[in-house]
């Protein structure tokens, strides 16, 4: 709780990185091919050169060339210890970009991560950093921002900070779950088979050990994609016995907020999101 309350304090002084409505194409913790999505996709109006500015104040701590995916990125350390991380760029500001060519001049390279003193180039909160593109490992134009903590890289939702920016209404949904009973020590439903249920009702009875897997999505006011879903509870008899947070990826492997039980009696289970 008290990591929570430190989040939502400082997310006091963040603003949006674009100037029009935040509308995502990507949340942060979804479900992606081989990993994780570690932030969340601003979308930028299907069009490239769109203004991008810094969400707090702080200084450019580095600016990475085509690497590791990203196309132009670039990080802005916050000195609540946090750091936003920002992909893809078309550009950078005209005083990161004459930072970034004296380096490759220098250092005769074009691609590059370059690290920067915190008096070199300081930001301001709402401060053009550069413009939205599709460089790197993007698959259309957008904005990809990350918040770590500067110490760990530790990856948090970044909606946290940013959620009084964002109009969203619409609840998440649970379409159907799966049940995997494990061969000789459960039941479900009077079956050891894995079956697809519906929620066409809120109780189901199980024996032993059952694992359980669900579809769900999330979403969002005035766009037609679909999200991966933050929170996730399963109760037995009335009793949280799981519950799943992706608000928060430690490094250097992935964490998941989880706790779980199992029993050998007959019991009945719900679902919650």
């Amino acid at each position: 709780m008290q990591f929570i309350l430190s989040l939502f304090l400082s997310a006091l002084s963040f603003s949006s990185p674009v100037h029009i409505p935040v509308k995502l194409a990507g949340n942060f913790g979804e479900p992606r091919p081989n990993h994780f999505h570690g932030g969340i996709d601003v979308k930028t109006n299907h069009t490239v050169n769109l203004g991008v500015y810094s969400i707090a104040d702080g200084y450019v701590s580095a600016a990475i060339v085509e690497l590791h995916g990203d196309g132009l990125a670039l990080i802005v350390a916050h000195p609540n210890g946090h750091s936003s991380y920002y992909l893809h760029l078309n550009r950078y500001a005209p005083q990161i970009s004459a930072s970034v060519q004296r380096w490759q001049y220098k250092h005769h390279k074009f691609t590059a991560d370059i690290r920067f003193q915190p008096g070199e180039l300081p930001v301001k909160r709402g401060q053009l950093i550069g413009l939205s593109g599709n460089t790197g490992a993007s698959q259309g134009p957008h904005l990809h921002l990350e918040i770590r903590k500067t110490a760990t890289s530790t990856m948090i939702d970044p909606l946290i900070f940013l959620n009084k920016t964002i109009d969203d209404h619409r609840p998440p949904i649970i379409h159907s779950f799966k049940t995997y009973p494990q061969p000789s020590k459960g039941i479900f439903e009077r079956s050891a088979e894995s079956r697809i249920f519906s929620f066409n009702r809120e109780t189901f009875t199980a024996w032993g050990k059952v694992g359980f897997a669900v579809r769900a999505d999330d979403y969002m006011d005035d766009v037609s994609n679909t999200f991966g879903v933050r929170f996730m509870k399963l109760y037995c008899d009335g009793k949280l016995v799981f519950a799943s947070d992706a608000t928060v990826f430690r490094q250097p492997t992935t964490e998941w907020l989880t706790r779980g039980a199992t029993s050998n009696t007959i019991s009945t289970v719900k679902f919650g999101s």
